[in-house]
């Protein structure tokens, strides 16, 4: 039987819906407003490196380190000999900065007093007003492993006053007018050459910012540094001017010290190439020749290596730059042009593993670099 339903609206205004026996369910034929998921915590970021208390090595970690293996063993046998000559800021190829590192590690090592009245003998030399200067790369090879071997004996703790005047003579090093050719001062080179000259003058400007604690000097040295690796809008006053200059250029119009991220030249891969040290090889040709045409490449990585590693001690992360461009110029090398580490290049293997440690690189035994040494002990 029908069931009689009745609606009305009361005097408030609502709808009154009854009935004998029945009940009612207001139903919304409306679906509700979507409701905000709750906010998601964003991904974790990284912390910036924080800055360590030392320059190129933590001397006090080395007491610590295995005294054995060839690491050591090479580092150890020169340290115990004769002086290689006087110290010099004028012979490139010196190696008395090199022995000046190696009796400073032994000193650290073992405490050995010996080796450190070698190392203040040396820098009383170097603080000698008629110290000759020549050229600027010479000084820039040579400065790296002198600001190592002080770091290496702690010479403020040591000798206060040598290490007062060290610190002048490092700080007049860096505008000294040079000689024999190339750029007039330390840092002019640093600021005009993109290529080793330029590489080993930054690391040099770099370690001595540190090591006399010039803040300024070091901070605008980085967003030098910054440029070669390819921010132009950090630094773009390099000098282009050599010889076939553009034959190794991604983008001669927007020269750089490392060639960019993804750069071809003439559909060929170029990404992380070093065009101001592959010229001086000759004009692009490919394929590549299987014995590199130049070493020049991995003379200025050691430059490069060093100034990355020195940044990031100092707190400065540069390994990201410019689309990883160090790694990107290593792989290079490796991978693309297959011209590994050798001679005097194969210091750097153990601080580019440091670096980067997705590397693994093998680590020849090559001898002092062209200014810094004995890694396969210290960075081991």
């Amino acid at each position: 039987m029908p069931q009689k339903i009745t609606a009305a609206i009361n005097a408030q205004g609502q709808l009154v819906i009854s009935g004998d026996g029945v009940t009612f369910e207001l139903v919304s034929t409306v679906d509700p407003p979507p409701v905000d998921p709750p906010p998601v915590d964003p991904p974790p970021v990284d912390p910036p490196p924080v800055a360590t208390g030392h320059i190129w090595v933590d001397v006090a970690t080395l007491p610590g380190k295995p005294r054995s293996g060839r690491g050591w063993n090479n580092m150890y046998s020169m340290a115990k000999g004769d002086a290689p000559g006087a110290a010099t800021v004028s012979n490139q190829n010196s190696m008395h900065s090199a022995w000046m590192q190696a009796c400073a590690y032994v000193y650290a090592a073992t405490g050995d007093t010996a080796f450190l009245n070698k190392v203040t003998t040396g820098f009383k030399s170097l603080v000698s007003p008629s110290l000759p200067i020549d050229r600027a790369l010479a000084l820039a090879r040579e400065l790296q492993g002198y600001v190592a071997a002080a770091e290496g004996i702690q010479l403020a703790k040591v000798d206060p006053d040598l290490d007062a005047a060290v610190k002048a003579k490092f700080r007049y090093f860096l505008t000294c007018p040079t000689t024999g050719g190339g750029p007039a001062t330390l840092t002019k080179s640093h600021l005009d050459r993109a290529n080793n000259w330029g590489t080993h003058a930054t690391a040099a400007v770099l370690m001595i910012a540190r090591y006399i604690g010039d803040k300024t000097v070091f901070d605008n040295a980085i967003k030098v540094f910054r440029g070669f690796l390819g921010d132009r809008s950090s630094y773009a006053g390099f000098k282009f001017d050599q010889p076939g200059w553009e034959e190794w250029q991604s983008d001669s119009k927007n020269p750089v010290g490392i060639n960019p991220k993804n750069a071809q030249i003439q559909g060929h891969n170029v990404d992380g190439a070093l065009p101001e040290e592959l010229r001086r090889g000759g004009g692009f040709e490919w394929p590549l020749p299987p014995t590199p045409p130049t070493y020049y490449p991995w003379e200025a990585e050691q430059g490069i290596t060093v100034s990355v590693a020195v940044a990031l001690n100092a707190g400065v992360d540069l390994r990201p730059a410019s689309d990883w461009a160090h790694l990107r110029s290593i792989k290079w090398l490796y991978d693309v042009a297959h011209w590994p580490i050798v001679k005097d290049d194969a210091w750097q293997a153990p601080v580019l593993n440091w670096l980067y440690p997705e590397l693994k690189l093998g680590i020849p035994d090559g001898g002092p670099g062209k200014g810094m040494a004995w890694t396969e002990f210290t960075h081991q």
